[in-house]
């Protein structure tokens, strides 16, 4: 369906998790919006995100959105859990300084019939939501999504790159976007952070 890279192929096949994304983009600049319009998301994958967007809620101190600008791995841990900066563009829950430290653990098992599992991917140069706890770690090692505008867009399989518009060339006329991402408005992830509230703990 796609063109995949070998550099993306050996980042999720687990030689590097992290990569450069001005190194990677295949300049295709497909709007997302075109890419969505001859289609519709499935029921089940509407149901999942409700489910999945209100556990993300609840195990939320923060939610934030900027743009990663430095990736580490941790010298401690598991040897895929990663370190980041991100720039603050934005505080959609909580509030702090411009520039956070934050901490990605790797949480396994990943089940491929569920895209919720997916693990997280911190690349440099992506403007993402990101979801943190009290110590500013991401929820579930994989609470973010990738921001281009008002929509957010989460891959749905392990082996798939995060940024349709750019990352990927769409190669054919009429392959639906929903096979291989999830799509969320901004206005729903909002809305959920207004209905749940965080657990009693993170308070």
């Amino acid at each position: 369906m796609f063109t995949l890279t070998v550099a993306l192929w050996c980042m999720f096949m687990g030689v590097e998790s992290t990569v450069q994304a001005e190194e990677l983009l295949l300049t295709s600049g497909i709007p997302p919006e075109e890419l969505l319009a001859q289609f519709e998301q499935t029921s089940t994958d509407e149901k999942l995100i409700k489910e999945t967007l209100k556990r993300y809620a609840k195990g939320s101190k923060y939610v934030v959105r900027g743009e990663v600008t430095q990736i580490t791995r941790l010298t401690s841990g598991s040897a895929r859990d990663r370190e980041a900066y991100v720039e603050v563009l934005g505080w959609m829950r909580g509030e702090g300084p411009e520039r956070i430290k934050i901490m990605m653990p790797y949480n396994a098992p990943y089940v491929p019939t569920d895209w919720s599992t997916v693990p997280g991917t911190l690349i440099k140069g992506y403007e993402v939501i990101i979801f943190l706890d009290d110590q500013y770690r991401v929820v579930e090692g994989n609470a973010l999504f990738y921001a281009d505008g008002d929509l957010l867009w989460r891959n749905k399989r392990a082996d798939f790159f995060l940024a349709p518009a750019n990352d990927r060339e769409w190669q054919q006329v009429g392959e639906n976007p929903y096979d291989d991402y999830v799509v969320i408005d901004v206005a729903d992830v909002r809305k959920m952070l207004d209905k749940q509230q965080p657990a009693k703990w993170l308070r």
